[in-house]
Parts: C-alpha cells; structure tokens; sequence
C-alpha cells in the first residue's frame, strides 16, 4: 500500500450518505490499526467537525482515534495547494467533497486523488444526478490528466431498502450496477438503510455497523492495498 493515499467521497446528489460513509470508513481504518488517517471536512456545513465536538464532549475525552479538520476549497488555486501539500504527508486523507461538485476547487480533488468514492441510490433523481458527476469527472480527467494515471472510481449503493424492491425494480438495480462498471468503476456491495447506520459517531463504529458496512469496506480497502 502506498505511505500516501488520498480518497474524495462525492457525488452531485445531496442526501446519498456519502459524509456518513466517509467516517464510517474513517473508524474502519481506525479499527483496522491503519496509522496516519485524517478526515478533510470540505463541506459548508462541516458536519463532520460539528460530530466530533459533540462525540467528543459526550464521551468526555480528548483522545481522538483520527484527526479532523475543516477545510475551505471553494477556488481552484486554494484546493491545488492543499492536494499538493497533502499529497507529500504520509497517511490516508479522506476528503469529504462540498455538495456543490462544480466549484473550482472540486477539480483537483476529482482529477488527482487515488480512489473517488461515490454513493449512490437506486432512485431516478440520484441516478440522474450520478451521470452528471461521470460526466464531470470524465471532463476533468480529458482536460487535466495528460496521460496521467486516472483515478479509481468505486461506487457504494447505498441506504438500499431491499423488501422495497420489486421484481422489476431488483432487475433495475442489477443493470444500474453494471453500467456503472462498465463506466471504469468498482461497484460494492450493498449498504443497508438501517437507524443504526444514522446513529454513527467520528470515535468508531458500533458491532451492528460493522458488520453492515464491512463487506463494501472491506472491498474498498483491498483496492486501497493494490496501490502502489
């Protein structure tokens, strides 16, 4: 595995969970005794910042598994330098996207990051908007790559309600999946819509939440081990 891997969870449609995710995987690595992890909160509302406060004054403690920090990336110039001073640290930062994919300082995170983690839902606006974002990101990659190595995408379908599914419906979700990998992403396995998902906090993850993520997780991590 590379000492230096940088992960951006994005994507076009608000509420797919990919904050929620973000730390999820952030305790995951935690618990998997992966040193030098860090948590970007690039997102206006820094809900991730705001969590670890209230985690951490719940739990009355100042000894923090990983760190978080809030970040401003809204120009490109700005998000360059914190990409490139970033990218000559050791460790893994996982940069939690603004909501707003087409402000200048997404470019660099989209265009030059290791892995882009994606969730999504099977929902028609959220599919929709996804497209959006391949179509962006693909756009990005002609006009700044140059030959360089791209980025894996790795899309995460999730707050998946399975008994909600018809037939026709399950049939739907199956060609989604392999669109999208025939776009040039990894597709995970599911991740169920379940309260104690919701109930996440940035100090690790419960038992119940383990186990409903490990199987996506896990599948992204042994793509984080190829890195080279």
């Amino acid at each position: 595995m590379k000492k230096n891997i940088t992960i951006t969870w994005a994507n076009e449609k608000g509420g797919v969970g990919k904050t929620t995710l973000c730390t999820l995987f952030a305790n995951y690595l935690s618990e998997k005794k992966v040193s030098d992890v860090c948590v970007l909160d690039c997102d206006r509302q820094h809900s991730i910042v705001d969590k670890r406060k209230f985690d951490s004054q719940s739990l009355q403690t100042d000894k923090v598994p990983y760190e978080v920090k809030q970040i401003e990336i809204d120009r490109l110039q700005q998000s360059a330098q914190l990409l490139k001073s970033v990218k000559t640290a050791n460790g893994i930062y996982l940069f939690d996207s603004p909501g707003n994919i087409y402000l200048e300082g997404m470019v660099p995170l989209l265009g030059f990051s290791d892995l882009i983690v994606c969730p999504y839902q099977y929902e028609f606006n959220c599919l929709s908007a996804t497209q959006k974002f391949l179509n962006l990101v693909g756009k990005i990659w002609i006009t700044y790559l140059k030959g360089r190595q791209k980025p894996k995408l790795i899309f995460v379908p999730n707050l998946v309600i399975r008994t909600r599914g018809t037939a026709a419906e399950l049939q739907t979700w199956k060609k989604t999946d392999e669109a999208l990998a025939q776009a040039g992403g990894i597709v995970t396995p599911m991740v169920a819509d379940r309260a104690d998902i919701a109930r996440y906090n940035t100090f690790g993850n419960t038992k119940i939440q383990a186990e409903c993520i490990a199987p996506a997780f896990d599948m992204i991590y042994n793509e984080l081990q190829k890195l080279e």
